[in-house]
């Protein structure tokens, strides 16, 4: 991923979108998440349009694996209702954090 950076780093091209892009900001952030084993991240281009729902759960410290096991079991009572484009979970930025999105026909 570094390397990746640094090659932006030395796109001209990039640093110019950059300038324009920062004065819009009022703020970013950045997470690296992995992806959870038991729901892998499918591409969300593959399904009809519709809504795409982004949630975020902040875990009590140390109960990732357990609260990974409840949720997993859910699932796929959920999948019959909504297609999971995935969920990941934080390996640098704020830690114990959770992140899923999942796509909906409409809003009905």
């Amino acid at each position: 991923m570094s390397d990746f950076y640094a090659k932006l780093r030395d796109n001209r091209r990039w640093r110019k979108a950059q300038e324009k892009i920062f004065p819009l900001l009022n703020q970013r952030h950045n997470e690296i998440s992995l992806e959870f084993a038991f729901l892998p991240s499918s591409d969300p281009r593959a399904v009809t349009p519709g809504i795409f729902e982004l949630r975020t759960y902040q875990l009590q410290p140390g109960k990732l694996l357990e609260w990974g096991m409840q949720w997993r079991q859910g699932i796929q009572a959920r999948q019959r209702h909504a297609t999971a484009i995935g969920s990941w979970f934080n390996q640098l930025g704020p830690l114990h954090r959770v992140h899923s999105i999942w796509h909906y026909r409409d809003l009905a």
